[in-house]
């Protein structure tokens, strides 16, 4: 089911087209073609040229 998802149309749709893959589905073929800037378990990210950094939010352990 989520090896079909449409990368292109995600990543058109979200406010911070960032995929994090911890399954290793989606190839880095289509990764790179999605336009998002993709992150995998083992592997290389793909990050589209010229793409903004996304925000990150700190995690801290223990904070409520």
């Amino acid at each position: 089911m989520f090896r079909g998802l449409d990368l292109k149309r995600m990543a058109r749709d979200m406010r911070q087209p960032v995929l994090v893959d911890f399954r290793n589905l989606f190839s880095i073929a289509d990764a790179r073609n999605s336009g998002m800037d993709y992150h995998s378990i083992g592997r290389p990210a793909v990050l589209p040229s010229g793409s903004p950094k996304a925000d990150v939010i700190p995690f801290k352990s223990g904070a409520v």
